[in-house]
């Protein structure tokens, strides 16, 4: 039997939740963007999900991924020159363009995130696709209308 567990901000979901007796953790509320509330909640669930379901992860292994998270913050900050910082770089390339990324198997959920992010952030045209869309439909539609090309930017990065 599946058990639940209910993270929230509070209000009706919480009131639900105690209601029937479902275990209940609030996380600090706030009129959050999603970018931001998106942390709170992942390391909230993060949290119970090693707490109830034994698993294997190890604080060390959360402090190293917070050590690499915090060096890409210095590589790509705002006040880091475009020159030498890649989100920049991609930034001055999208500039103007429709942007299309593809995603496959897991990199499937990235591309979707992306494409929310560049609409929602950025305030540009984007769209995401999955393979095997690119080699069967979606490939075909790059060839017209020809004007076109020059505005489009396509992300695709898979080792």
């Amino acid at each position: 039997m599946a058990r639940a567990i209910v993270l929230t901000t509070g209000g009706k979901l919480a009131q639900e939740a105690k209601k029937h007796g479902i275990p209940t953790f609030i996380i600090s509320a706030g009129n959050y963007p999603p970018r931001y509330a998106l942390g709170c909640s992942f390391l909230g669930m993060l949290g119970l999900i090693i707490r109830t379901c034994s698993l294997d992860i190890k604080i060390r292994d959360i402090e190293e991924s917070f050590k690499s998270l915090e060096s890409y913050s210095q590589q790509l900050g705002e006040e880091i020159q475009s020159s030498v910082n890649p989100a920049k770089n991609l930034a001055l390339k999208a500039k103007g363009k429709v942007i299309v990324i593809y995603g496959a198997g897991i990199t499937t959920h990235v591309a979707r995130r992306w494409k929310t992010q560049f609409n929602e952030n950025s305030k540009v045209w984007s769209f995401f696709e999955t393979f095997p869309e690119l080699n069967h439909n979606s490939i075909e539609g790059y060839y017209l209308p020809a004007e076109a090309k020059k505005d489009l930017l396509v992300l695709i990065r898979d080792r």
